[in-house]
């Protein structure tokens, strides 16, 4: 078993409850005019200040699987690490489109289906927006670990280099 990093669990109980309250006080970002104004700043402004902590998560991720020195077994990746991120996010996306298709008039199966249908493009349900970030991280991550064991650094670089480059386009 991997010795843990001190520093890594710390940082995770902080961006957790950093998590809670992003979740917490989404809700208030549209009661502009309907809550007091101190309270709705406060309420966005806490919001704003703990953003940070899902692209923590990320790089926590990114960090430990790539300083893993274990040799790549392609099958255990695939059952450990999809496995826990694919079929939760199956489960929740199905549950979450379930649920949207309930309305004070009734029951709708063409909003389940609607819903359904952009879900490998768009989140069921704004909380899910995480499995988002994780399930092409969780793809690339083999790819990522083979050139950093692999493959020169002034190649790594220019890789990298490259890739922020072509990352950025779309601004322009």
């Amino acid at each position: 078993m991997r010795e843990r990093v001190l520093f890594f669990d710390l940082l995770r109980c902080v961006a957790a409850v950093a998590v809670i309250a992003i979740h917490v006080l989404a809700p208030y970002r549209n009661e502009l005019g309907v809550i007091p104004m101190d309270q709705w700043l406060t309420a966005v402004g806490v919001n704003s200040v703990t953003r940070w902590a899902v692209p923590v998560f990320i790089l926590i991720t990114g960090a430990l699987m790539l300083s893993d020195t274990r040799p790549f077994d392609g099958k255990y990746y695939v059952k450990r690490r999809l496995g826990k991120v694919l079929v939760p996010f199956l489960i929740w996306s199905t549950f979450y489109a379930y649920l949207s298709g309930w309305t004070a008039q009734g029951f709708d199966f063409e909003t389940v289906k609607e819903v359904l249908s952009n879900s490998p493009f768009h989140a069921t349900y704004y909380h899910l927006g995480f499995f988002y970030y994780f399930i092409p991280l969780y793809f690339v991550i083999p790819l990522f670990q083979w050139m950093a064991r692999n493959v020169d650094d002034n190649v790594l670089y220019t890789y990298l280099a490259f890739w922020m480059f072509t990352s950025t386009l779309f601004l322009f």
